[in-house]
């Protein structure tokens, strides 16, 4: 596993917490066929008013989706097709690493020779939550039609098998951040301290969570992370300085506070004290 760095103090420079463009990559064995009436056709099922403003076969797609009449309810996502060959895999080596839910995504990654990278542009008035949706539906319609290899979440750090995303729109236990935040594990190398973190909620301008601890089991402390960083994706950062959460027992309550991250890439997160009570 990776070694924690440096965290530094609360007052360095840190990234802004404001939207970026967000990244999703989807691999290929080989160049799919694209039409653009059925891409269209698929986009329709899960949005609202789509729109296919360039369609290249070879370079560029640009299309839209959602609210016509309102800007801040619709998106204008791009789609650009570029090489992949085995020299680029240790690009994505933290993600195979952090791929919990694939360990063996490397096998078939090494055999992909075409990404087609998608991003969204121009997302800075879209509330958070309504633009991860919209990313969502758009992405489920995007996956469906085109029959990709896999597809990695570059602002999480993990890649996913595509039948899996689709899947995690399904009832009962639909999952509404598959693949939009992970949880990462990091020992501490000649130590027994580990450290986990959320990466995703920083992208659309939320703060991570994160957690250093050494006795406790990470499994547990994974779902910590997990329910904080849902908390805050449906209510905003609303937990500040000496708030709790929830500990391993009911009535446990661990003392919060914000801070720089331990592991990069560097931002604010949220620092969740093992052990330590209001």
């Amino acid at each position: 596993m990776e070694e924690k760095s440096s965290g530094g103090k609360a007052g360095q420079e840190i990234q802004k917490e404001e939207a970026q463009p967000y990244v999703i990559d989807l691999f290929f064995e080989k160049k799919p066929e694209l039409n653009k009436d059925i891409l269209l056709e698929s986009l329709k099922k899960y949005t609202s008013n789509p729109e296919i403003d360039t369609f290249s076969e070879t370079e560029k797609t640009v299309l839209s989706a959602g609210d016509l009449e309102n800007p801040s309810c619709r998106i204008r996502i791009c789609m650009e097709q570029m090489p992949f060959d085995r020299e680029s895999l240790l690009e994505y080596a933290s993600s195979f690493r952090q791929s919990w839910s694939w360990r063996t995504a490397k096998e078939t990654i090494q055999n992909c020779t075409l990404i087609f990278k998608i991003y969204d542009e121009y997302s800075d008035k879209i509330p958070y939550n309504a633009r991860v949706g919209l990313l969502r539906n758009v992405l489920r319609g995007i996956v469906e039609k085109i029959g990709c290899s896999a597809v990695h979440f570059q602002m999480t750090q993990q890649f996913a098998k595509p039948e899996n995303y689709v899947y995690s729109f399904c009832e009962p236990s639909p999952d509404k951040l598959y693949g939009f935040i992970n949880v990462r594990f990091f020992k501490i190398h000649d130590s027994d301290d580990m450290v986990m973190d959320t990466i995703g909620l920083n992208a659309i301008g939320l703060n991570d969570v994160q957690c250093s601890f050494k006795r406790y089991n990470p499994k547990d402390i994974s779902n910590i992370l997990f329910n904080t960083a849902y908390y805050l994706f449906d209510s905003g950062n609303v937990i500040i300085d000496g708030d709790t959460v929830q500990g391993l027992k009911r009535t446990d309550r661990w003392a919060c506070k914000k801070g720089i991250s331990l592991v990069g890439p560097k931002r604010m997160v949220l620092d969740i004290a093992p052990g330590l009570y209001k």
